[in-house]
């Protein structure tokens, strides 16, 4: 279930980094910073389940 997790994470951490690309290439940039923050704290999140599945 944690791995499960883990692969949902990344797939969304992914696709925001790529909603975030369409931002910037709009020229939003606070919309761009959100979204990479937000990429930031799953890819996090994701880290740490793996982190988790490793112990």
């Amino acid at each position: 279930m944690i791995e499960i997790l883990k692969n949902d994470y990344q797939a969304l951490a992914q696709k925001t980094r790529e909603v975030a690309a369409f931002a910037k290439s709009q020229g939003n940039e606070v919309t761009e910073n959100m979204l990479i923050d937000k990429a930031t704290s799953l890819e996090k999140a994701a880290w740490m389940l793996l982190s988790t599945l490793r112990y």
